[in-house]
């Protein structure tokens, strides 16, 4: 998972550098820079979708632990339950992210080692 976060960024960031130099020269990168700009707005959407759903079960764990149980037991139970459903929410939309990015990704990096 932190390999297809950190492939992710690049591609954000490189992106963003490509933009910054000028337009896109050919339709291809007009419609690289349009692909990664609208999966960077759905990955924000899914970074916020993963924090609510987190909230919604720590929600229900604290209703099953925290009210039942002591403070110092129910109390790590509930933040083990948001961070838990959290990231497993996070990690089933991160696949989503990543292979639409993923062909833009090894083309920017074969572009960069022909360079070097």
């Amino acid at each position: 998972m932190i390999l297809k976060t950190r492939r992710i960024e690049y591609v954000f960031e490189k992106v963003r550098s490509l933009n910054l130099q000028g337009p896109p020269a050919t339709l291809n990168d007009f419609a690289e820079n349009q692909l990664v700009g609208e999966v960077r707005f759905w990955t924000t959407k899914y970074y916020l979708l993963s924090w609510i759903g987190g909230a919604n079960f720590a929600f229900f764990g604290y209703h099953l632990f925290f009210k039942h149980l002591k403070l110092y037991i129910g109390f790590p139970v509930t933040l083990a339950t948001f961070f838990l459903s959290r990231n497993l929410i996070m990690k089933s939309c991160m696949d989503k992210v990543y292979y639409p990015l993923s062909p833009i990704y090894t083309k920017m990096r074969a572009e960069e080692k022909k360079k070097t």
